[in-house]
């Protein structure tokens, strides 16, 4: 079936009702099975089940493309209304009438140029490629300001799946909530056997006080963001709706010179001292760059902290920005972040 969907898929001159069926049938099944594995996953019980589903509807999604566009002219339409698919629910309804409809005599149908065969052969593997690219890494949709200035709320991140030893000081890292069950994004700090505090404000990392630099003043606008419509805080508060919010920028370094920008709302803030934590041998100790907005490992789970993170938690590292919107809809163009389309995280 894959052969014939990459040699003959895309001459559109065949009836193909029932291969049509057969491979919606397959690729169904398939989405219903990384349904199923990705709550295993999420589960911590089998990390790897969803990165082999997303393998096979990679593969299954040739075949059923192509015979989509060859039902489509069966029919006597245009291969263009298959973009319809991606739309949620119309696209179920346009494959149930493709499967449904009756077939119109085609047996006069012109022969498709070649070119349009190759053409339609590198669409369909660039298809598998893009899915099957999925076994490599998951988004994430940044929803609160936490990590601000490097990740805005809006930002839609390409986490590459990686193991807790994989990892490094520095990284910004995405993980379970081994509570609530969600996913979470913060900085990793402290490794196992590691002791953090915060001490006016600055990290202390194995007795180490972290250097912190300053830097220009981090400005946004004042107003909704995102899809939960949230405000952002800011350090010269209160500020009226539409005007410039203002907040100290620092440049935070690392012992092993590593350097990224963090956020100070206000000087002396309720977390900016605190005791030692001494991390354990399966925990990792992690802050959120906007630090004076940040339920982190400075806080307990009990209190809606994120308390310290397992290493069976931790899904892996966000290595770029996808693309990223400013409004609670991705229908408002206006507010898209074009200059921040695969920017690198920091």
């Amino acid at each position: 079936m894959i052969r014939s969907a990459f040699l003959q898929g895309f001459d559109w001159s065949g009836r193909a009702r029932r291969s049509a069926l057969w491979a919606f049938v397959a690729f169904a099944g398939c989405v219903l099975s990384a349904c199923a594995a990705a709550e295993i996953w999420l589960s911590g019980k089998s990390p790897q089940a969803p990165r082999f589903v997303y393998l096979l509807a990679a593969v299954m999604a040739v075949p059923l493309i192509s015979l989509g566009l060859r039902r489509l002219h069966d029919r006597g339409h245009a291969g263009g209304w298959l973009v319809l698919g991606l739309v949620p629910v119309v696209g179920w309804a346009l494959w149930l009438y493709l499967l449904c409809a009756p077939t119109h005599n085609r047996a006069d149908a012109p022969e498709t140029p070649p070119v349009l065969h190759i053409i339609g052969s590198i669409m369909a593997g660039l298809v598998v490629v893009l899915v099957a690219s999925r076994m490599l890494w998951a988004p994430y949709l940044i929803p609160s300001g936490s990590m601000k200035p490097g990740l805005l709320v809006g930002d839609y991140v390409m986490v590459g799946y990686a193991g807790a030893d994989d990892l490094r000081r520095g990284d910004v890292v995405v993980f379970r909530d081994a509570l609530r069950g969600n996913a979470n994004v913060a900085r990793l700090i402290g490794l196992p056997g590691d002791t953090v505090q915060m001490r006016a404000g600055q990290i202390v990392l194995n007795s180490v006080v972290l250097a912190q630099d300053p830097l220009t003043d981090f400005t946004e606008v004042f107003a909704p963001q995102g899809p939960l419509h949230s405000l952002p805080r800011c350090g010269n508060a209160p500020v009226g709706a539409g005007g410039q919010c203002v907040t100290t920028q620092l440049q935070e370094t690392l012992q092993d010179g590593r350097r990224y920008s963090v956020l100070d709302l206000m000087p002396n803030g309720p977390e900016d001292d605190t005791g030692i934590f001494t991390v354990p041998p399966d925990g990792y100790f992690m802050l959120g760059d906007n630090r004076d907005d940040s339920a982190d490992s400075r806080f307990a789970v009990a209190t809606g902290g994120m308390g310290f993170v397992a290493g069976n938690d931790i899904i892996g590292k966000a290595n770029r920005v996808l693309f990223s919107a400013e409004g609670s809809s991705l229908l408002a163009v206006w507010r898209w972040r074009a200059g921040r389309y695969f920017w690198a995280v920091q």
